[in-house]
């Protein structure tokens, strides 16, 4: 049976991280890789059940490269502390990884600004590389922009 690691990297996401990892709640284990937050990021986190590292901040690409390696399972999923994995992705996660045809997959994202989805000039459908096998991806040093980079 695949298992399944959701990373997330964190600063001062008091107000996004219940939910993020609410929304997450499915996964083998749920890592949190905070960078010094000042609020109460961290005990929030521990509270709803995520493993919980702290490192200095090296940018969004390397912070997103450590997280990786202390992921434990097979697939590794990234989200954005201000992202939610909605109960269809869910499925389209879970049902990809069973099926397990290839190592790296790109999932659908909608775009919020201003309280509103954007559905128009491009935004969507949007799709980003966010679900890989373990080892067979990692994101770019950028410090911010990072994508996620097939070996």
């Amino acid at each position: 049976m695949p298992k399944l690691s959701v990373i997330i990297i964190a600063k001062n996401e008091s107000d996004n991280i219940a939910d993020c990892i609410k929304s997450a709640n499915f996964a083998d284990e749920v890592i949190v890789l905070d960078s010094g937050s000042s609020d109460n990021t961290v005990s929030l986190a521990k509270k709803y059940g995520a493993k919980v590292f702290n490192k200095p901040w090296k940018g969004f690409g390397q912070h997103k490269n450590m997280a990786i390696q202390l992921a434990k399972h097979e697939w590794i999923f990234s989200l954005d502390a201000d992202e939610r994995i909605s109960p269809a992705l869910k499925q389209e996660i879970l049902k990809t990884i069973h099926r397990s045809e290839f190592d790296v997959y790109d999932v659908p994202r909608r775009s919020l600004f201003v309280s509103k989805f954007i559905r128009h000039s491009g935004w969507q459908p949007d799709r980003t590389k966010r679900l890989f096998k373990k080892g067979s991806a990692k994101f770019s040093e950028h410090h911010v922009h990072e994508h996620l980079i097939s070996k």
